[in-house]
């Protein structure tokens, strides 16, 4: 019985985080693109991993910024070989200039990438999934 609780709260908690993340990605939908110039970029090593790192300048109603956010986890992913790294810093940076998505609310609040609905909506399904068979386990043991 112990355990069916635990297994409840871990499943609630991944429906929650699914949640929050269909929630970011549905309030970016009303950030602005604008276009960014890139000002540098290069591959940061963090033992076996690399990290793009990107700094771009964009304006936004006349009010220019600069900014090193890529993605909502700011790291941007990261790759473990150094031709993949290599191959995603040069998608990412393009000829030189990149779309920015800007926070129309907080113009420092900027990303290079968007998040997609496929992890939030990803995470909800397997939780209502596990959820299902917690329900389902629980039902045969209460039977027997």
């Amino acid at each position: 019985m112990k355990s069916f609780y635990m297994n409840l709260v871990v499943v609630f908690s991944l429906f929650l985080f699914g949640l929050f993340e269909v929630y970011s990605v549905k309030n970016m939908e009303s950030w602005v693109s604008v276009r960014g110039d890139i000002v540098g970029s290069r591959l940061h090593k963090n033992g076996t991993k690399y990290y793009p790192r990107i700094t771009y300048n964009y304006c936004y109603k006349l009010d220019c910024r600069t900014s090193n956010r890529i993605s909502n986890n700011v790291e941007g992913g990261y790759r473990e070989n150094i031709k993949s790294a290599e191959k995603m810093l040069g998608r990412l940076v393009g000829n030189g200039v990149v779309t920015v998505y800007v926070d129309p609310t907080d113009i420092d609040n900027v990303v290079m990438e968007r998040k997609s609905y496929f992890i939030g909506g990803g995470v909800i399904i397997i939780s209502l999934i596990g959820f299902i068979r917690l329900i389902i386990r629980r039902k045969s043991v209460n039977n027997n």
